[in-house]
């Protein structure tokens, strides 16, 4: 099954985890959630539209380099009744590389996603990338497109792993599951099993 690798790479990224308007978190990897918000933004689809054969994508992510994380302390503006707004406290990862895998037997969806990802932003508007998103689309499944000694983090249904990021419907999220795997550890396998009479 055909797998599109996006290198998502930027001064600041953040990849909310949980909901809050005074303190917004970020993960230590992007979230499905996110890229595919990244996804349905890029291929011009309005806040609400059915997002149904994206949120079917089966995801998975890896770090490539991450570095530290920012917090950002805001205490701007006026509330609408004139009272000034709390204190807000925003989280980014910054000077980090991710690679994200999106798999599909649908090609032709996965051919329009890598076309339109130009210049989107890495979680929050204020999170340009440091230039434009690589993609490459290899014929593997997701287990065996990630390169590289970090373990990258893959969507499976029986996974260890719970994350809150399967979009459901607008804004509401589900729980999704991974299981880290070790792609230096899949590359020594699969050349063993080539060894094998």
């Amino acid at each position: 099954m055909p797998t599109l690798l996006l290198q998502l790479k930027g001064p600041l990224q953040s990849w909310a985890t949980e909901d809050g308007y005074t303190h917004r978190n970020t993960g230590s990897l992007p979230t499905k959630s996110g890229v595919i918000g990244l996804v349905a933004s890029a291929l011009g689809r309005a806040r609400g539209s059915d997002i149904s054969d994206l949120a079917a994508l089966r995801f998975g992510a890896q770090p490539v380099h991450t570095g530290p994380r920012l917090t950002d302390f805001q205490t701007m503006g006026r509330r609408a009744d004139g009272k000034p707004n709390p204190l807000e406290t925003k989280e980014y990862l910054q000077d980090s590389t991710f690679t994200v895998g999106l798999e599909s037997n649908n090609l032709r969806l996965l051919r329009t996603i890598g076309a339109a990802i130009q210049h989107p932003y890495l979680g929050r508007r204020a999170c340009p990338p440091a230039g434009p998103i690589r993609v490459g689309l290899v014929d593997k499944p997701l287990e065996q497109a990630f390169k590289g000694k970090e373990q990258a983090h893959v969507e499976t249904i029986d996974g260890t792993e719970a994350h809150w990021d399967q979009p459901a419907n607008n804004r509401v999220f589900q729980a999704r599951y991974s299981n880290a795997i070790d792609p230096l550890f899949n590359a020594v396998a699969e050349a063993q099993k080539k060894l094998k009479p």
